[in-house]
């Protein structure tokens, strides 16, 4: 009989297995080839799971798996928000904070970055971060700004390489430590040129870089290298292998950048091995029992080993950042913007146990399935059944309820296409005008709460997608999808990758069919994402306060003006919420060249401090979110209708310019002031109001799936008011003057007419209800939301629009922009100035304009689409700066984002500045700041708009990126049941224009085109060549047809099949 051990051994090693070689054993034992319970030695071999690690000497593997598997001590979860609605509010909360702590301190960590007092001291960072940690669901599928405001609204900042940076690149080997070089130079948009530790040169695509440190080495140290260095890039199959310098290459010419790289990475190795022991358990220092947290890299290493004198900065940093990456789930990172940021994602305790949970019982799962396999294979040979623990009969019993909640779902909706992360509509269908609208919600199996562990364990796997570097977990969650039985025979037998696994979540009905992922991106981190139970909270207890329980006065009443008399023009979409602009104009007696044209902006920083809960949850947020099925406001909805959102007698800053008949600014003056009359106008009423030839097509009707739009959101022309017409006409005038002005300094001006979506499920209200995971019981969701798209045709972004009524809000808020960034200029405040940085080493702004822009004003007479885009590519990145600084792209000397404090944070930090110094100078007398270099008044010192910047530079684009993964969702779904379901009539083929095309040898073959549908101005993806092999140009117009919609990602994918028309 074997010994104990040998039974141990013998145990362990069928949870190593995966399921091709579960089938290798079955074929051996069904020829009788095992006896004595023994497995064959290929798969003792197999088993052994060596080739899952890779031992690098000062990082210890052992420590952090055991942080990995380690069960955490169960806490009890935060205690819900107070309902005792006889308490103030202020006391609500009060109470709440006291009993739950501060969970915005935790999550976002504002005491530097924000200048807040009073935070508690174990606040590591702020989330900063892009798309979902270590996910690729967020390819390279990023959508074009519609206009040029828009474009002004979500400019993105980024470091660029420069010679002579350090840079860490992955490799490409599983599990294996990253490599550290030296950044030489830029071989194209996307391939960039490195020397390693060894000497030896390689290319790689700039994406794969993930930290950084920027002046590592001086450039003139690797310049004389470059002469040996070939100059083009490299193709695919020869990208990121590393290549011997040119023998003839003296080694005096590597070995400084050779000798710097190999100290840097052996001080990041004396930090290692003298602070091991608290390196090995870091997770278990930083984490929450069960919350998520952040952290920047260089306040972890605070935490964690101080300030070392002993070890320079940098490399103890880096020691730091590789024990957090080896640790693999306890902590996550941004793929996108971790080099900028440095943030990590802290794990919860909580969420590593349910992991360690999942692993153990599939394991003994897939033991005892190995064992039934064989037994029901061999009659002559039995090895015993494995024993029948607890993990198998949570398994057992998860697998057939989710059996009998997938069989039940396919009687309603289509399985055909899992393999997409998606179902087909339901088969019942519900008018908008009944009771409970187009859509039901039926429980269906109630899950224990073990059982609620595996389901959380499939959404780290499909929805978050962080567990997708964990072979040995991702060998086994698909035991619970083949357990099933139902994704084995086809057209259901597809690799039972992420999109599966997230299918089955909808089979079972833990999300509803047609759920948008956005929402639940972790470092997005909504309130209702469910990633933090104090945040969610705390903006329950927000949402629900009512005006008339919170006491906000105007701390600025004393010096607020009356503008009874004057007519203010509020233009925006019919439908709007946060009316945060409106726009007067006042006459100068005796001249007809002078003008002063006022911007009145929302007021709410009056009212709200800079520390107050609603500062903090704005802080977090950055700025409204906005989706198709819904809005999460930056402030309360409560708050901005009852009390900011402008009409008449409402609170606002006005911001007052004179300008002559060019558009010339003169002067600028800012002030309080208390609205008179407000106008409320929709955009599509300016052309009548101002006597303009509509050359635009006329509205085309929806593109609507799903049942009848409601009677209130079909869009009828609003009336239009006569009176004030004279003032708008004016207005729109000194617009046309901005216009041609900007033009001239080298502003650069674009629109896209991009289509708008509307969501319906019930008559009354536009959006759909909130959703959240059913992890407790599932639900069959029976019929499906009205999605609606508002077509636009597609026109040249970059043609003229000087004669265009939608330049009258665009130029007098780029006024407002510039007026604010002045008058802080003047008084030497410290804002989010914006400008824009060329490439080192590229063209400049103006080099690149003349380059590709005026060869194609000589040759075509206008701008082609395809010299703008190659013109947008090459003119450099948005920036934000604490000095002043010319914006080359808007044509503007100054510039900041302060006319919408209702929507964006940073508007409310730049209104705080702008109300201390007038707060000042009505103290110590007007304009008494001007040239001055105080700055002991403001609310912000220099260095923490720094650290505002650093924040806001990765959330706009988070943010911005998001928005529009929004809309792809809800277009893709559109597609999806429109060409798999014919729910809508679509055309064999259509028309296309490319947007974008393939810019390095390295994506020639990935779908990463865009293209936009000329017909309804829709954006898709298009393959980059035709069957031929041509490959797609910007501006190309080519015939397509839809070659797979996968919601998933979410995708809408042409094929293209003939050329059309090619600029020349």
């Amino acid at each position: 009989m074997p010994s104990k051990t040998a039974q141990v051994r013998h145990t362990s090693i069928y949870t190593r297995l995966c399921w091709e070689c579960i089938a290798n054993v079955r074929s051996i034992a069904a020829a009788g080839h095992i006896s004595h319970g023994r497995l064959p030695r290929y798969a003792l071999r197999l088993s052994t799971g060596r080739s899952h690690r890779n031992h690098v000497r000062a990082f210890h593997h052992g420590g952090v798996r055991r942080q990995e598997l380690e069960t955490a001590k169960d806490s009890n979860p935060a205690s819900g928000v107070p309902t005792d609605v006889v308490l103030p509010i202020r006391q609500r909360l009060a109470r709440w904070q006291e009993e739950n702590g501060n969970p915005m301190s935790d999550l976002l960590g504002l005491d530097k970055a924000f200048g807040v007092r009073n935070v508690v001291a174990d606040t590591y960072g702020e989330p900063k971060e892009g798309m979902s940690a270590d996910s690729d669901r967020d390819n390279d599928a990023e959508d074009l700004p519609p206009s040029l405001y828009d474009q002004a609204i979500s400019e993105y900042g980024g470091m660029f390489l420069q010679m002579g940076d350090l840079v860490e690149i992955e490799s490409s080997r599983a599990h294996a430590p990253p490599t550290i070089c030296v950044f030489v130079r830029r071989l194209s948009s996307q391939q960039i040129q490195l020397i390693t530790m060894r000497g030896k040169w390689l290319a790689v695509v700039e994406s794969s870089i993930r930290f950084s440190v920027p002046g590592f080495l001086d450039k003139k140290l690797v310049e004389p290298i470059v002469p040996y260095l070939p100059d083009a890039e490299v193709i695919e199959e020869v990208l990121g292998q590393t290549h011997i310098l040119d023998p003839s290459v003296p080694r005096t010419i590597t070995a400084p950048v050779v000798t710097a790289l190999n100290d840097f990475s052996r001080q990041s190795e004396e930090v290692y091995r003298k602070h091991a022991s608290v390196l090995d358990n870091a997770h278990d220092l930083l984490a929450h029992p069960t919350d998520l947290r952040f952290g920047t890299l260089d306040r972890v290493t605070d935490r964690l080993i101080g300030k070392d004198s002993s070890a320079p900065r940098m490399p103890a940093m880096y020691a730091v950042r590789k024990a957090l990456l080896t640790a693999r789930l306890a902590f996550g990172i941004d793929r996108r913007s971790h080099r900028t940021t440095g943030v990590f994602q802290i794990r919860s305790k909580k969420q590593l146990k349910y992991v360690a949970k999942a692993v153990q019982w599939l394991r003994e799962y897939q033991e005892w399935e190995i064992s039934r396999i064989m037994n029901e294979t061999s009659e002559k040979t039995r090895l015993g059944h494995a024993k029948l623990t607890i993990g198998v009969r949570i398994v057992q019993g998860f697998v057939r309820k989710a059996r009998e909640a997938i069989i039940e779902s396919r009687k309603h909706r289509s399985a055909k296409y899992v393999d997409y992360g998606a179902v087909g509509p339901s088969s019942e269908r519900f008018p908008i005008n009944s009771p409970e609208g187009t859509i039901r919600f039926k429980p269906t199996v109630k899950f224990t709460e073990s059982e609620r562990v595996l389901i959380r364990v499939l959404e780290y796997a499909s929805v978050q997608c962080i567990i997708e570097h964990d072979e040995p977990l991702n060998s086994l969650i698909p035991l619970i999808l083949r357990g099933t039985g139902m994704y084995s025979e086809p057209p259901y037998d597809v690799e039972l990758g992420k999109r599966a696994i997230y299918s089955f979540l909808l089979e079972i009905g833990v999300f509803a069919p047609y759920d948008d992922l956005t929402l639940y991106d972790v470092n997005l981190l909504l309130p209702n994402s469910q990633h933090s139970k104090p945040l969610q909270q705390l903006a329950s207890t927000l949402s629900q306060m009512k005006a008339s329980n919170v006491d906000l006065q105007d701390s600025f009443a004393d010096l607020r003006k009356d503008l009874n008399g004057t007519v203010a023009f509020a233009i925006d979409d019919a439908g709007a919420h946060e009316i945060d602009d409106a726009i007067s104009v006042s006459r100068i007696t005796g001249t007809d060249s002078r003008v002063w044209i006022h911007v009145h902006v929302a007021n709410p920083t009056a009212f709200i401090s800079r520390d107050s809960t609603f500062a903090r949850m704005a802080a977090h947020l950055t700025e409204t979110f906005y989706s198709p099925e819904r809005t999460i406001p930056l402030l309360p909805s409560w708050l901005t209708d009852d009390m900011f959102s402008l009409t008449s007698g409402r609170p606002c800053l006005t911001v007052s310019t004179l300008v002559d008949e060019h558009g010339n600014v003169l002067d600028v003056k800012i002030e309080h002031g208390k609205l008179g009359k407000v106008v409320h106008l929709d955009y599509k009423q300016l052309p009548a109001i101002l006597d303009l030839e509509v050359n635009e097509t006329k509205e085309m009707e929806p593109l609507v799936i799903g049942g009848d739009l409601p009677a209130s959101c079909q869009r009828h022309a609003p009336e239009i008011p006569l009176e004030h017409k004279d003032d708008l006409k004016l207005i729109y005038k000194i617009a046309q003057a901005r216009f041609a002005l900007r033009q001239q300094n080298g502003g650069f001006n674009y629109a896209f007419s991009q289509p708008s979506i509307s969501v319906h499920s019930r008559a009354n209200k536009p959006g759909l209800p909130d959703t959240y995971p059913h992890r407790a019981i599932g639900i069959r969701t029976e019929g499906d939301p009205i999605i609606a798209i508002y077509p636009r045709k597609f026109r040249n972004p970059f043609s003229d629009m000087s004669c265009g009524s939608d330049i009258l809000v665009t130029e007098m808020m780029l006024l407002a922009g510039e007026s604010f960034a002045k008058w802080c200029e003047q008084r030497g405040i410290p804002i989010m100035y914006r400008t824009m940085q060329s490439e080192p080493g590229g063209p400049s702004y103006h080099e690149a304009y003349a380059a590709t822009i005026l060869p194609s004003i000589e040759q075509h007479g206008h701008i082609t689409i395809g010299a703008g885009f190659r013109f947008l590519q090459q003119a450099g990145k948005g920036m934000m700066m604490t000095t002043v600084s010319p914006h080359p792209n808007l044509g503007l000397d100054a510039y900041v984002k302060a006319t919408s404090p209702l929507r964006r944070y940073g508007d409310m930090v730049v209104h705080w500045q702008v109300e201390a110094a007038l707060r000042e100078e009505a103290l110590s007398g007007h304009s008494s700041l001007i040239n001055s270099k105080r700055e002991d008044y403001l609310p912000y010192s220099r260095s923490q708009i720094e650290k505002i910047i650093e924040r806001l530079h990765p959330r706009e684009r988070l943010i911005a990126t998001s928005k529009q993964r929004s809309v792809r969702h809800w277009i893709s779904h559109w597609f999806f049941r429109a060409h798999y379901f014919n729910e809508y009539p679509l055309p064999k083929t259509i028309q296309v224009v490319v947007l974008r095309q393939a810019q390095s040898l390295t994506t020639t073959k990935q779908a990463n085109n865009l293209a936009a549908w000329i017909e309804t101005g829709v954006n898709m993806k298009i393959r980059p060549q035709d069957a031929d092999g041509n490959l797609l140009q910007f501006g190309d117009i080519w015939e397509a047809e839809i070659d797979a919609v996968v919601p998933y990602y979410p995708d809408t994918i042409l094929r293209p099949l003939r050329l059309l028309y090619r600029e020349e």
